[in-house]
């Protein structure tokens, strides 16, 4: 692992924290606050509605200013949205805290994503960006259980609560051990300032082509995120298997732990034999994990889909390791940006979609959804991505 590196993976670690905490908590708050699917699924895309959003701008941060007052400015963010929250007593103010998290998580990805892909040779690429990841998961291993005990023990609110004293000890790092002048590019002027005359309609004529198929699969990325993993799954859990909020915690701490291992595996063997390698069989196990939930409910297949779901995770990587394959550095920043916009746009929809069809239609037919859209998907990587390794 890049030294350089470990504050950032540090920093990453503890701001995903908030995000695999909630969703085990989330049938609690519906009770709670006595949601129906759909507005739960509102709550849930208000973040996607922010990053979406945000998404380019952030993308302009990253690349032109103090990365490590951004990386701050992000963590003082996630903390205000935790604090509202934990206090919160009404719909309206889970969708401040929602927004709050949404904008410090968009900023503060794309621009440890920026610092990475530089930091990275091209050989080495897939290995430590899908490394960002593994460390996601790590904490996503930590945080649904921990959350899940705490939501028994003290409730819901106190695991936020937890969180947001995380929140501080992970400034603290990034103040005390990231070495800004450490990190190639940031004290190189020239290549700052070539790059910052690059507009996104340049961005767009240089490398459109090749990087359409490569937002089509950050949205369906995030679709899926917001669609399955984040909305379905958890419904799963509590309304159909009646599993309780403690056990539920330790299976999306299960999956976090399988999509370390496949974050590691699929990201090296995507550096040695090519892309399509890590991106194909991840997006095989997602479609499989939604299979497994048309089994009869006696069954109770859901420890199984979690692992699959796990097996699944290295597409999320695979988009930013393909999109510094194809553009300089001097404008990473940007067109992941520009990817995050789409692919925050496929959450929105995505944990939308599942509200309604819900609400509408019950647990089946998005089942279907998820799977038909993922064999699509199978077919355009399939024809877009070069099978060759990437050059080193």
């Amino acid at each position: 692992m890049n030294k350089k590196a470990l504050p950032l993976y540090v920093f990453s670690f503890i701001m995903i924290m908030p995000f695999h905490a909630l969703f085990p908590l989330l049938p609690s708050i519906r009770d709670e606050i006595g949601a129906s699917y759909s507005q739960i699924s509102i709550f849930l895309a208000s973040l996607g509605v922010v990053r979406l959003s945000m998404a380019v701008p952030s993308g302009l941060l990253a690349d032109h200013y103090n990365k490590k007052k951004v990386l701050l400015f992000s963590g003082v963010l996630c903390l205000g949205g935790l604090l509202a929250m934990s206090f919160a007593h009404s719909f309206s103010l889970l969708i401040v805290s929602r927004v709050l998290i949404g904008f410090s998580s968009i900023v503060c990805n794309i621009t440890i994503l920026a610092l990475l892909a530089q930091l990275a040779g091209s050989s080495g690429r897939g290995t430590m960006m899908s490394m960002n990841n593994v460390v996601h998961n790590a904490g996503g291993i930590i945080s649904p259980a921990l959350a899940g005990f705490l939501a028994k023990w003290y409730g819901w609110r106190v695991s936020f609560l937890a969180i947001a004293g995380l929140i501080v000890l992970s400034m603290a790092v990034i103040t005390i051990f990231f070495n800004l002048q450490a990190t190639p590019g940031e004290h190189e002027g020239k290549t700052q300032r070539a790059g910052s005359g690059i507009s996104p309609s340049m961005i767009v004529k240089s490398w459109g082509t090749r990087l359409v198929p490569i937002f089509a699969l950050g949205f369906f990325v995030f679709f899926y995120r917001g669609y399955f993993r984040h909305t379905l799954l958890p419904f799963f859990g509590k309304d159909v298997f009646q599993i309780q909020v403690d056990t539920l915690g330790m299976y999306f701490s299960l999956t976090a732990g399988i999509a370390i291992v496949s974050l590691i595996a699929f990201g090296h063997l995507s550096d040695r034999l090519g892309r399509k390698t890590a991106v194909l069989p991840g997006i095989f196990f997602s479609t499989v994990a939604a299979l497994l939930l048309l089994l009869p409910p006696s069954a109770n297949p859901l420890l199984i889909c979690c692992i699959f779901v796990g097996l699944g995770a290295v597409i999320n990587s695979m988009p930013n390791v393909l999109i510094s394959d194809i553009v300089p550095p001097e404008v990473y920043g940007r067109v992941m940006g520009l990817n995050r916009m789409f692919a925050d746009s496929g959450y929105f929809v995505g944990t939308l979609a599942a509200g309604v069809l819900l609400d509408q239609f019950g647990f089946k037919i998005p089942l279907y959804w998820i799977a038909a859209y993922a064999a699509v998907m199978m077919a355009v990587i399939s024809f877009t991505v070069s099978s060759k390794p990437p050059d080193g």
